[in-house]
């Protein structure tokens, strides 16, 4: 009898051992599977990460190259009669004159939305399956109350802060490229100061008692026609506005344009460079 019991007892020690054992078997195993889930979760997050990244980078890619493009397309010509004679009548450079030449584009301001305009690149002009691009241009006049206007002294010769020389700097120009992959994009930003000439017909000089006078082919003369001729030549002070164009046929008075960068690149001098914006 009192064997029976003995084995009963060492038998129940036997299972309940077993049991132990069984459930630190089952705890480890689920700590492993804890284990190995989280590793390949991490491993799902890094992969991710690393895929966000690489699309990241292809945008700035496609932006950045897409901006210098551009840069390249606005060095291009030297007047929209150059675009118009040299093949580039549908060229961006012309755009670009157009839009901060005529009254139509209006000047950028933060409050209005439609102060933003949209040049469209076409579909896919990075190629197939390469991700949007989308250009973004706004203009903003630097000179007070938003005119083209200034003082030029009287001389024997065309006026040359209008007509030649260094031209009339009135506008900053920003071209805003993003590239759009998957989610991702990226924004480069690039902004341009303008240099302009133009044809004498497309400025108003008045005198300094407010007449107006204009430049013909060899001097300059009044209302009447007749040889203008100053009370002290080298004291005389003409001022002078130009009317914002109504027309793109009247681009023709815009006898030229040259763009300069604002914001120097990156391993670049001088004013010639691009402004990032990050995704």
């Amino acid at each position: 009898m009192y064997h029976r019991e003995g084995k009963r007892t060492q038998d129940r020690k036997i299972e309940s051992k077993k049991g132990a054992s069984l459930v630190i078997v089952v705890c480890v195993s689920a700590f492993l599977v804890a284990f190995a889930l989280a590793m390949v979760y991490t491993a799902g997050m890094m992969l991710a990460q690393a895929n966000k990244r690489l699309k990241q980078e292809r945008c700035y890619q496609m932006a950045k190259s897409f901006a210098q493009v551009l840069d390249e397309e606005l060095a291009r010509y030297q007047s929209p009669q150059d675009a118009k004679d040299n093949g580039g009548q549908d060229s961006f450079y012309r755009f670009a004159c157009k839009f901060l030449e005529m009254k139509t584009y209006q000047n950028y301001s933060p409050d209005f939305s439609d102060t933003v305009y949209y040049y469209t690149a076409g579909e896919s002009p990075a190629g197939e399956g390469h991700g949007e691009i989308e250009i973004a241009l706004y203009k903003e006049n630097d000179l007070p109350d938003g005119k083209i206007a200034g003082n030029s002294r009287f001389t024997d010769n065309p006026p040359e802060i209008v007509t030649g020389g260094a031209g009339v700097a009135h506008h900053t120009f920003t071209i805003k490229v993003t590239a759009r992959l998957d989610g991702v994009n990226y924004t480069y930003s690039t902004s341009y100061n303008q240099r302009a000439t133009y044809a004498p017909d497309a400025v108003t000089f008045k005198d300094k008692n407010g007449n107006y006078v204009y430049w013909k082919d060899s001097g300059w003369e009044n209302n009447a026609g007749a040889p203008y001729v100053p009370e002290d030549s080298s004291a005389e002070v003409f001022t002078y506005e130009i009317t914002p164009f109504q027309s793109e046929a009247e681009l023709d008075k815009l006898t030229g344009c040259g763009f300069t960068k604002i914001i120097p690149e990156k391993g670049e001098s001088g004013a010639s460079g691009g402004e990032e914006t990050g995704p």
